[in-house]
């Protein structure tokens, strides 16, 4: 019977994966090409979805207790799924409001992937069931963006790319159907697991960290507020501003910089092959070599990514010499994977025992920081908007340093409540 039920469990946890695969094939290839087809326009829907999302990651977790798992799941699949059919007609007055929708979705169909995969699991089979989750769902920005410049690259109209993923996205909406309620027994086995909130919240398009949430358990306002009044929590609100700042220069800024639409399918490739096998590789490299160890070569990717896409940006170099552009990727997505590793390993360090709090708060500042950014850009020319991100990421680094030295070790962290 235990076997049977592992197997029932591990299906269920792979189905998961697949259709999480499917849903994000669609909506990530759909946010790289935002800034690109749609100009303006898709800097502001990104700007106003995660700026929703940021909201609505304070209460989504009632609305999953209330609606419960599958069918949060399927609300929030289908709400992605109109944001990616509208690309097929982006006008403001239909696209903004299904960014403000998609930002709720978002918010409510990560906090249930997380209860879900919490009560399929057992203490002793949670981090396996979270690796296969996610050796599944993270290549989603690899084939999905592959496709993209397969398509675009027959001669075939985004009209047609867009009308493709929704479907693909229809299809993933509909499936969510099939997953099986839980086992009665992983759900009383995995209580404490929840109840004492060992993980941590996910982010808008899926692709960092691999934690899981511990998301039914209802965090006020006032909880979330009141960790801005720790000195760890503070010297901690740089770099989280930081990770905000560079999600809106990765996937909107640097992709208008490659500006062709077929580039940007195979320049976004190598970004997701570099981020979601830098996931996996840090997070080993980070049990060996330590955090600091991981974030200085995560800022010194960045850094370099930086430097040579300045200079792809500047007299038309990003289409006569396209091998920086493939470079500045690999650097950006490994940078992006070491700081969304070390970040989620800090807050969760840190804040075992108020998870749900501290990460909360630290997706507020991420997702609203991400919508100010996508706000601005359209402002400001690249080499601007990298000033804007290395300062910040500069700050984050120095608030870091004196958080390592004088407060709390990074390497050897103390509960912050014990301080």
């Amino acid at each position: 019977e235990l076997k049977d039920s592992l197997s029932v469990e591990t299906l269920n946890v792979a189905l998961l994966g697949a259709l999480f695969f499917l849903l994000f094939f669609s909506y990530n290839t759909t946010q790289n090409f935002q800034s690109s087809i749609n100009g303006d326009l898709g800097f502001y829907s990104l700007s106003v979805l995660y700026f929703f999302f940021s909201i609505s990651n304070l209460f989504s977790a009632l609305i999953v207790f209330k609606l419960g798992e599958k069918f949060s799941l399927i609300l929030g699949a289908f709400l992605y799924t109109a944001y990616v059919a509208a690309q097929m007609y982006p006008v403001a007055w239909l696209l903004l409001p299904l960014a403000a929708t998609l930002g709720f979705g978002a918010a409510v169909l990560w906090t249930a992937q997380g209860s879900l995969i919490t009560k399929y699991s057992t203490p002793e089979s949670l981090g396996r069931n979270n690796g296969i989750f996610f050796s599944v769902f993270c290549f989603n920005m690899i084939f999905g963006n592959l496709f993209a410049a397969v398509f675009l690259s027959a001669g075939l109209d985004t009209f047609y790319l867009f009308l493709v993923l929704t479907i693909v996205s229809t299809v993933a909406s509909c499936l969510f159907v099939l997953l099986r309620k839980p086992p009665p027994r992983m759900m009383q086995s995995t209580t404490k697991e929840v109840n004492d909130g060992s993980g941590e919240d996910m982010p808008l398009s899926g692709t960092e960290g691999g934690e899981i949430p511990a998301p039914l358990k209802r965090v006020s306002l006032m909880e979330t507020v009141m960790l801005f009044r720790e000195k760890t929590m503070l010297l901690l609100v740089i770099i989280s501003i930081y990770s905000g700042l560079s999600q809106s220069l990765n996937y909107g800024s640097f992709t208008l910089v490659i500006g062709d639409p077929v580039l940007i399918g195979y320049v976004m490739a190598v970004y997701g092959v570099c981020d979601s096998f830098g996931s996996i590789v840090n997070g080993k490299l980070s049990d060996k070599l330590g955090k600091r160890a991981i974030i200085a070569l995560s800022a010194a990717s960045a850094v370099i990514a930086y430097v040579i896409s300045t200079v792809a940006s500047i007299n038309g170099n990003a289409q006569s010499h396209q091998w920086l552009l493939y470079v500045s990727a690999c650097f950006l997505g490994y940078a992006d994977s070491g700081f969304n590793t070390q970040i989620y390993s800090m807050y969760g360090a840190y804040y075992g025992s108020q998870s749900e709090a501290a990460f909360a708060a630290f997706k507020l500042i991420q997702a609203t920081s991400t919508a100010v950014a996508f706000f601005y850009s359209p402002f400001l020319t690249y080499p601007f908007l990298v000033l804007i991100t290395a300062f910040f990421l500069a700050l984050g680094l120095e608030s870091l340093v004196f958080l390592d030295i004088y407060v709390n070790p990074i390497d050897k962290p103390v509960p912050a409540e014990l301080l």
